[in-house]
């Protein structure tokens, strides 16, 4: 439950974990997730990592991240800490 997501539409929104479900990243050949529930991902990135779909998410109860639901993606970075 340390994970969370933001957007800087409209301003700055933090979303931290809803406690909804456990749903945190998954990923496959085809694609990884960031949040998931019944109504989408908060993330959805494809497998080539230059497209990228964000919707309304159980997992953080959140709203899209950005006015036009879908993306491309110029560069990524991916954080971990133990």
């Amino acid at each position: 439950g340390e994970i969370f997501i933001f957007s800087f539409e409209n301003g700055f929104k933090l979303y931290k974990w809803s406690g909804l479900n456990e749903i945190f990243v998954t990923s496959n050949m085809n694609s990884i997730f960031i949040g998931g529930g019944n109504s989408g991902s908060a993330i959805w990135i494809n497998d080539n990592m230059n497209k990228g779909i964000t919707d309304f998410c159980d997992t953080f109860q959140s709203s899209p991240l950005l006015k036009s639901k879908k993306f491309s993606i110029i560069e990524i970075e991916i954080w971990g800490f133990v």
